[in-house]
């Protein structure tokens, strides 16, 4: 019984570690298009 709940338990937690993974991938896409949007917008008012 034990074993079983422990598969369960190890099977849980690399899905948790896939998920946060993703998520952190999909934060870093983010944070970057945000800082290079910021960087565009300041560089057009330099330009202007």
């Amino acid at each position: 019984m034990k074993p079983v709940f422990l598969e369960k338990a190890r099977a849980y937690l690399r899905d948790d570690a896939m998920i946060l993974g993703i998520l952190t991938e999909i934060g870093y896409v983010l944070f970057i298009s945000f800082i290079s949007f910021g960087i565009c917008l300041i560089l057009q008012e330099l330009i202007r």
